[in-house]
């Protein structure tokens, strides 16, 4: 026993995720050879980042040919530069074929399992639910397959999740400075884990001077979290829906930080005291690792700064120009899905088939995806109702990434863009399923019902496995696993 207790610690839940969630990621990695779906694109173009031929980085294809001379890039030159670095990264290192361009998603794959079991850990003070989190998100299936494929949706989860890491140890870091209660004025509640009690002691009211809150223009986790922001943004655009909910989290937790300590006017104060430091750590840094990003282009062109904001104008109408129609009224792609489509798994997407039954099918774990929609209603209840700041950290984490895709609903969009949302639904049902443990095993027990759903969605992991890694099946076990017909 004393050697079990000894391993309840912090450090061996993490590894144990790193373990499970790279295991899973590596084997058999550079299965399939071929080039799947947009993997003709950002490996290519990451050869080319790293000073390659043509010939080298398997550009063959006149169009290939004509982008490189206009663009300096095959095709994804409509997507920001940052995500083609790290995938270069792994090409380095082991050349220019499908082990060494999956190899950076593998790693970074496993290191947002890791990030997701350590944000687990602030949120909830518990090492057994930092590893249920960094399990459940290790066999979560969506992300799984676009861990072990070149393309850019992975890097930017881990960006964003690293970048909502550093918020939730910003917070710490200045409630610790303020001496001020880091969850509401309820024993054991919010942030800090616990059950609120039924009748909250009353918040103190200012009867002289209002109190000085600490208000530091230097505070190294907003900086931090800054720059994961910013390379967010530099790996695709839609990393600025995580940045702007980041901002969004850290205003309501300055003014609720200012509230708890007695001030009057808490929006007014948070207004004047925190402008220029949230402007500085989550305007200009991101928008300066953005720009560093760039430095090839820098290199190429010198500062054409003319040139540079041409060369947004043309990814922007690109972006803005692809109709998810063609003129006949049929779907431009054959796997394009809308938002509301997505949580339901709807419409995943095929990225490998080869008769009879070898798949490579980038759809969610069900028992994640539709376990989280319960879980995130609850969680958005228990914000609302019992003011608990974990359940508004994790809602606004999801709905900043999430909602914006409906006002484009006529452009091409694909299931994958839920890849950055995943392990914020996966803290979602870990609220859920600790609430649910806890309501008939204490705060730090976990119920038989936890287990078995626990182990239900690992075992449809396990069960799906095969769909998701291009394990040649006959075409009746492949069609057990396809539930759907529009899952083919």
């Amino acid at each position: 026993m004393a050697s079990l207790r000894k391993l309840n610690r912090p450090v061996f839940a993490l590894l144990a995720v790193a373990a499970i969630a790279g295991g899973l990621r590596f084997a058999n990695l550079s299965y399939p050879p071929e080039r799947g779906f947009d993997e003709v694109y950002y490996p290519k173009d990451a050869c080319l980042y790293l000073g390659g031929s043509l010939k080298e980085c398997d550009i063959k294809d006149s169009g290939e040919r004509y982008w490189v001379k206009e663009r300096g890039e095959v095709g994804s030159w409509v997507h920001p530069p940052m995500g083609k670095w790290m995938i270069s990264g792994g090409e380095a290192l082991f050349g220019n074929d499908s082990f060494g361009w999956r190899f950076s998603a593998a790693l970074f794959g496993t290191l947002t399992c890791v990030l997701t079991a350590a944000i687990a850990l602030l949120l909830f003070r518990s090492v057994l639910w930092s590893f249920v989190a960094g399990l459940l998100i290790s066999t979560e299936s969506l992300h799984f397959v676009m861990s072990r494929v070149g393309l850019l949706d992975v890097f930017l989860a881990f960006w964003v999740t690293l970048g909502f890491y550093f918020v939730v140890l910003d917070r710490r870091w200045i409630h610790r400075r303020s001496n001020i209660p880091l969850s509401p004025p309820v024993p054991r509640s919010g942030l800090e884990g616990g059950s609120p009690s039924p009748v909250p002691p009353p918040v103190p009211m200012v009867t002289e001077l209002p109190p000085k809150v600490p208000s530091p223009l230097w505070r190294p986790w907003r900086f931090a979290a800054g720059a994961a922001f910013g390379a967010a943004a530099a790996t695709k655009w839609s990393g600025i829906f995580a940045l702007l909910g980041a901002l969004l989290l850290s205003c309501v937790w300055e003014v609720t930080r200012r509230r708890r300590a007695g001030v009057s006017k808490p929006i007014l104060a948070s207004v004047k005291s925190e402008s220029l430091g949230l402007v500085l750590g989550l305007a200009l840094l991101p928008f300066v690792v953005y720009l560093a990003a760039f430095v090839r282009w820098w290199v190429q062109h010198g500062f054409d700064l003319n040139g540079f904001w041409e060369l947004h104008v043309a990814a922007e109408q690109f972006h803005t120009t692809l109709s998810r129609i063609d003129g006949s009224g049929e779907l431009k792609h054959p796997y394009a899905s809308r938002p509301w489509d997505w949580f339901i798994l709807a419409r995943p997407v095929n990225f490998f088939f080869e008769s009879p039954g070898a798949a490579v099918l980038a759809v969610g774990n069900p028992v994640i995806f539709w376990g989280s929609i319960g879980s995130l209603f609850y969680c958005f209840w228990s914000w609302i109702k019992r003011k608990d700041a974990r359940c508004g950290f994790i809602i606004i984490a999801v709905l900043a990434q999430y909602l914006p895709w409906f006002l484009y609903p006529n452009r091409v969009q694909f299931f994958f863009y839920m890849t950055p949302i995943v392990p914020f639904m996966v803290l979602a049902c870990v609220y859920a399923l600790r609430r649910l443990s806890s309501s008939t095993k204490g705060d730090r027990g976990i119920s038989w019902i936890v287990v078995v759903l626990v182990a239900l969605s690992v075992g449809v992991f396990v069960f799906q496995w095969p769909v998701l890694t291009g394990y040649p099946l006959t075409y009746d076990m492949w069609k057990l696993r396809v539930w759907f017909p529009s899952w083919i």
